[in-house]
């Protein structure tokens, strides 16, 4: 990679984007984990034919659409990061595999409004959130994020019989909007060490820029006891 000289002007507006980034592509990967990590939880429940803790359900949504979330403001983000080549191939990958992004955040950001419009959506408010077992590949679990009605319809993981396995590991389906979610992650952490090399070129008065540092600041303060 060429080198890329950044003027003292520029600089801290372009520090602030990769700041912006780095945080909302870590967000969208400890999001999944800790949403894989109660998803399996609520496996048992569903083997044995209980209904999920709520209080596990709760985190499961927040953890997913807290991906929705963080990919969408990577996405807004790398759009305007000053320098960064988004005629590039990897970026219109990128570009392209998360688009739906904006579809999911859309929805939720207008949640009133598709409430008003119920009779023309079958599906909870908060989705269905489908994935594969860890145990069983050939098994897939569907939650409820919401209450169940008789004119639902109910979707799962998709089979395809010729790779004899599922088309994706983790979905959330809400309207007629089916949302990668793992898929999305994946292609948000390849832009993220993209940008993380990218970082490498960069030259500027005052040393080096750390993309990725192994420890955030942080500072304590107390207030003296007068006593």
């Amino acid at each position: 990679m060429e080198t890329i000289n950044i003027p003292p002007e520029r600089a801290r507006s372009l520090f602030l984007y990769l700041d912006g980034l780095r945080f909302a592509c870590a967000l969208c990967t400890v999001n999944l984990e800790r949403a894989m990590a109660s998803l399996r939880a609520l496996e048992k429940y569903a083997q044995e034919g209980a209904g999920a803790p709520t209080h596990l359900v709760l985190l499961v949504v927040a953890d997913l659409w807290g991906v929705v979330d963080s990919a969408f403001r990577a996405r807004l983000l790398a759009a305007r990061t000053p320098y960064l080549k988004r005629v590039s191939s990897e970026y219109q990958i990128f570009e392209r595999q998360t688009r739906m992004v904006d579809t999911m955040r859309h929805y939720i950001q207008h949640l009133d409004e598709r409430i008003s419009s119920r009779a023309e959506i079958f599906t909870p408010v908060w989705g269905f959130i489908s994935w594969q077992s860890a145990r069983e590949p050939s098994t897939a679990f569907t939650l409820i994020a919401g209450t169940p009605t008789v004119t639902q319809n109910h979707y799962s993981l998709t089979w395809d019989r010729l790779e004899s396995k599922f088309v994706r590991e983790l979905e959330l389906i809400v309207g007629d909007s089916t949302f990668d979610v793992a898929g999305t992650v994946k292609s948000v952490e390849r832009l993220n060490k993209q940008i993380k090399e990218w970082c490498k070129t960069f030259s500027f008065e005052g040393g080096k820029y750390l993309y990725d540092p192994e420890a955030v600041p942080i500072f304590k303060f107390s207030v003296p006891d007068k006593t």
